[in-house]
């Protein structure tokens, strides 16, 4: 459901961001949000990592 939805309304955006500022620089914007996605995410990873081990401690397993 999410690949089926949000693939082509992702592609609308970008094509509607390309046609006011470049394909060249959407590329670049759509890498940079990516590349900030994943940092925030690696400092968050040591929280998730904690509370998946209190839930399985939690879960006698």
């Amino acid at each position: 459901m999410a690949s089926t939805g949000a693939l082509p309304i992702g592609n609308l955006i970008a094509g509607a961001l390309a046609s006011k500022i470049g394909s060249s620089n959407t590329v670049i914007l759509g890498a940079s949000i990516c590349i900030v996605g994943s940092i925030l995410f690696m400092q968050q990873i040591s929280t998730f990592r904690d509370l998946v081990r209190l839930n399985l401690r939690a879960e006698g397993a």
